[in-house]
């Protein structure tokens, strides 16, 4: 995801020396999640582009289908179960979307799973209650070092039932300072605290880079909270 459109999230790339995106994963066709890819698009080669399926109406939305033809990248929904390595032993599993559909474009969210030697990330783009339920009916196994919580931190996501499946020692969300949604809600937050989780967000430390070798993880926030 490249958050909203004015987030600048192409120059960041830029300024971290990314040259190039393998795969690039739009988790849902909100604008919040598909705007700042439009210039991503434009600016740098693709591989590959993950979609959920959904559509929506939005400017952003047509906009971001135009840099899709534009950049002449294979885009395809991706489904439960399709697993594909990244290279230098990064692999990466996808669990949503899967059949029958949800009804709603945040439970059809593409989830992924991304694995580097002993270290997992699970991150769960806006997925909500009803995707958490059927992750965890699937029996996959959901454990992970860190979770990218599902829709920014709000009560809809990160149930406790979810988070005993996961069991992460760090949980981030992304949300912006100030919100008109109340993100992160306080429920969510407390799931995790109560279990010995260390929470990051967003609103509180800025950039948040988790950075692994596959064996130890580092937590590297753009500010003290």
């Amino acid at each position: 995801d490249g958050g909203p459109r004015r987030g600048g999230f192409a120059d960041y790339l830029q300024k971290a020396g990314v040259q190039r995106i393998d795969v690039l994963i739009a988790t849902n066709p909100d604008a919040d999640h598909i705007g700042g890819l439009i210039e991503v698009l434009r600016r740098f080669p693709v591989g590959e582009v993950l979609v959920s399926g959904d559509i929506n109406t939005t400017r952003t939305y047509e906009d971001f289908l135009d840099a899709l033809d534009a950049s002449g990248a294979p885009v395809r929904v991706p489904r439960m179960g399709e697993r594909f390595p990244l290279g230098e032993g990064v692999m990466v599993e996808v669990l949503n979307p899967s059949e029958p559909r949800f009804p709603d474009r945040n439970n059809n969210s593409v989830v992924v799973k991304v694995t580097l030697g002993a270290v997992s990330f699970l991150l769960m783009g806006d997925a909500e209650r009803l995707a958490e339920e059927r992750l965890v009916a699937s029996g996959v196994d959901l454990r992970a070092d860190v979770l990218k919580m599902g829709h920014h931190g709000s009560r809809t996501s990160t149930w406790p039932f979810f988070v005993e499946r996961v069991r992460p020692r760090v949980a981030v969300y992304s949300a912006g300072k100030d919100n008109p949604y109340g993100h992160p809600h306080k429920e969510p937050l407390q799931n995790l605290t109560t279990r010995g989780v260390a929470v990051y967000g967003t609103d509180r430390y800025g950039t948040i880079i988790v950075r692994t070798d596959g064996r130890d993880l580092e937590v590297l926030p753009e500010r003290p909270s």
